[in-house]
Parts: structure tokens; C-alpha cells; sequence
């Protein structure tokens, strides 16, 4: 089953049996005023069991302190639309407002009564953060000012794609004031992020093992130094880097072998992250309610390596074998690029810290929204019907041979009976 633990954290031993039966509503994660919880939607007391499943925030106190943050690279989030922002939650809401130094230092009214958000110390004091920009500043949120719980992210559509921001920023007073309603049931996303440890090959491990004499924890052994640990929404990716040769990489599902990944990379994504990186690889996008983890390679030396889902619960392991002929490189969200050296590896779990975004209308709603806006999913021109033809006739069989051929047998006639020998 699914534990809460102390720090409000979401037990990594949960898995698919865990989601609450109908009709049951469990608590997902905690917040200083409020919770995360999974279950049957409820609409005028009549439950919606047809929706299945959802995540939605429920304040158990008004949220009293949000963070604003806008992207520098958005033309669009100017110093008026953040100061409208800010000046609606903390005169109108009531709230305490947070900002980053850059974004104190663009508004030049004092009046406002704001204070620089501190990463250090202010971590837990954030009730909700409040973005104004593109699908890069959410990521850089969850990166760099959250290291491991992420409070609900309410994110404007304010930059270039837009895929993971659904609200659009002419209506922001009134989903400001929505959000903050405690009698509502705020419906969100509760998107998976993956943990990624990187380790260190300590001088003692063999370099005479292949990676199939690999059995159990032995794959650890030799390993001194985890060096990082990083939360990822989208992928980590591994790649050859500047090298010139094939990149050679062994891959482990709790500790069992899987394959040799002889490719340019491997990018290891979540479900957010199957729309980015791995779709361009050629990667299946997934649902972000469905719990796995996908694994695709890059331009790989074999037109049999296809992407893979694992189930969530798993461990992965990607590690360079020490008869590679070059190191590898590892990224986080398209961050924090690291060099692995041969023996080095990473190990990849799904995060107990996942990040629950608001959503406009449903998380199944924003997401096929988005594909098909932001991506054009399957945008093709109607095909059209057949002229000229009663269906109900052809449905029931009076409509003879004769009506789709000519008099000759033909299919088609001309106006003079004459046959045309071209398909109806």
C-alpha cells in the first residue's frame, strides 16, 4: 500500500495495486495547508465513477504563501504582467508573495512588500508556486528552486509551446482566485519524476567482468562514492558526448541484465518526459497517469532496438563497461552534465517526490489538448463521405449491384450509359 511518511513524501514501494478502490479516497501527499489525494471525483454528491482515478489538492487552510516566478527568455511575462500577478494575491488573496531576486530587483515598486525567496529556508513555507512562462521554467522550478518536494505548480501559458501550461494568462485573476478556494477540489496532475544516483567505480572492481557475470547487489560492488542525485521531470539522457566512436553502455533491471546499447545515447523519460526528447527518438508518448518508466535509445547500430516501458517499480542501471572506447555523459532535465568514466554507472527509480500541477479542466483533457495543439497529433483533413448514396438503403442490403455499376457491369457510367471503366 501507499505510506506517508514524515517529511510528507510518497513511499517509492507503491505500485499499481495501490490506487484506492472505488469510491475511496486516499491521501497522496502532504503540504503545510493542504493534502494530495487520489480517488472518485464527487460533483453535487453524485460520484463520477465513470472518470476513474484522478489526483486533485485539497486545502485544509487557505494557502497563505506563494511563489512567483517568471522566465527571463518570455517576451510575453513582462514586469506588468508579474507586478498584476503579485499585486492580485498579495492585496486581493492576502497572501504572502515570494519572488526570486531577479524578478525583485525588475519591480521597482517598494509598495508591494515582497520578499526574495531563500531555497535554503523557505523551502516549506511555499503553500503554491505560481509560474509565468513556458514548459522550461517548470522544469527549471522543479531543478533548481525545489530539490526534492515540490509544492502544487499553478503554470501560465506564457512562452513558446506551452505543453505543460494550460492556463492562459487573460483569465489569471480568476484561476488565482479559483486556487485558492478551500471548498473545491482542485484537480491537478500528478506528474512522475525519476530519481537518478550517480556512482563512482572505485579501483578495486574487476576489470575482467562482462556485464551478464554481473548477479544481484554485486553490481554495486566496488562503488565508494555516489557522487549526485537528481530529481528529473522530463529524462536523464546518456550520450557519447564529444567522442567520434559508438557509444557502448550496459543496461540492468534490478540488477538482472537487459542489453548491450550500442547507440549514439539512451534517454531514460518519464511519462511527462515521453513527449519530449524520447518522442523525437522515436519513442511512444504515454499518458502521464500511467506509471512507467520508458527507455529509448538513440540512433542505435541495430534496427531491432525498439523504445521499452518498464513498470515503475523497477530499478534501472546504466552503466559504461570498462571495454568501452570512450566515456559517456549523463544529463538531468537537460542539466547538471556529468562525465561517467568506464565502470561509472547510474541507477534510475521513480522519485517519492513527484510534482502535482494544476489542471484546466482534466489531466486526460489538458493532456490530448496539448498533443494535438502544441504537436499537431494526427492532424490530417477530414476524408469525405460517399455522394450521391442512401446509407440506410445500403445498410440494409435493398440497394442491388446495379446501383454502384453501370449497365454494362462496369463500375460507373457516363450520362449517355456509356461505361467509363473508373471506380465509383
Amino acid at each position: 500500500p501507499t505510506k506517508i511518511m514524515s517529511d510528507g513524501h510518497i513511499d517509492s514501494s507503491r505500485t499499481n495495486g495501490a490506487i484506492a478502490p472505488d469510491g475511496e479516497v486516499k491521501t497522496m501527499m502532504r503540504f503545510a495547508n493542504g493534502t494530495v489525494r487520489e480517488g472518485n471525483w464527487e460533483a453535487n454528491g453524485s460520484p463520477l465513477s465513470s472518470r476513474g482515478h484522478e489526483a486533485f489538492v485539497v486545502w485544509d487552510a487557505p494557502p497563505e504563501c506563494v511563489l512567483v516566478v517568471r522566465s527571463p527568455f518570455s517576451n510575453k511575462a513582462g514586469p506588468e504582467e508579474i507586478r498584476q500577478v503579485v499585486s492580485y494575491c498579495s492585496k486581493n488573496l492576502q497572501m504572502d508573495v515570494l519572488v526570486t531576486k531577479e524578478e525583485r530587483e525588475l519591480l521597482e515598486d517598494r509598495d508591494l512588500g515582497l520578499n526574495v525567496y531563500d531555497k535554503a529556508s523557505m523551502r516549506k513555507s511555499v503553500d503554491v508556486v505560481v509560474c509565468l512562462g513556458g514548459d522550461g521554467l517548470l522544469l527549471y522550478v522543479c531543478s533548481e528552486l525545489f530539490l526534492n518536494k515540490v509544492p502544487p505548480v499553478l503554470s501560465f501559458n506564457m512562452g513558446s509551446l506551452g505543453f505543460l501550461t494550460p492556463f492562459n494568462f487573460d483569465e489569471c485573476e480568476q484561476h488565482l482566485l479559483r486556487m485558492k478556494d478551500t471548498s473545491h477540489k482542485h484537480a491537478v496532475s500528478l506528474r512522475q519524476r525519476l530519481s537518478c544516483t550517480v556512482q563512482r567505480c572505485s579501483s578495486s572492481l574487476s576489470r575482467k567482468k562482462s556485464a551478464r557475470e554481473f548477479r544481484g547487489g554485486e553490481i554495486c560492488a566496488g562503488l565508494d562514492n555516489r557522487i549526485a542525485t537528481f530529481n528529473v521531470l522530463n529524462e536523464i539522457v546518456i550520450d557519447r558526448g564529444p567522442a567520434p566512436y559508438l557509444g557502448n553502455l550496459e543496461c540492468f533491471c534490478d540488477d538482472v541484465f537487459v542489453t548491450r546499447i550500442q547507440a549514439d545515447g539512451v534517454i531514460i523519460a518519464t511519462p511527462t518526459g515521453s513527449t519530449a526528447y524520447s518522442m523525437s527518438s522515436g519513442g511512444s508518448m504515454v499518458h502521464p497517469a500511467v506509471s512507467c518508466i520508458g527507455l529509448t535509445p538513440i540512433c542505435p547500430h541495430s534496427l531491432s532496438f525498439r523504445p521499452v516501458l518498464f513498470p515503475d517499480y523497477v530499478v534501472l542501471t546504466i552503466r559504461v563497461p570498462e571495454d568501452a572506447r570512450c566515456s559517456a555523459w549523463a544529463s538531468f532535465d537537460g542539466r547538471n552534465r556529468v562525465e561517467l568514466e568506464r565502470g561509472d554507472l547510474v541507477t534510475i527509480r521513480r522519485s517519492p517526490f513527484p510534482v502535482a500541477t494544476f489542471s484546466r479542466s482534466s489531466e486526460t483533457n489538458d493532456w490530448f489538448e496539448s498533443v494535438r495543439t502544441c504537436l499537431g497529433w494526427n492532424e490530417r483533413v477530414a476524408q469525405g463521405g460517399l455522394p450521391h448514396l442512401d446509407f440506410d438503403q445500403v445498410a440494409s442490403g435493398d440497394m442491388g449491384r446495379s446501383s454502384f455499376m453501370g449497365s454494362s457491369g462496369e463500375f460507373g457510367s457516363s450520362q449517355c450509359g456509356e461505361p467509363t471503366n473508373k471506380p465509383f
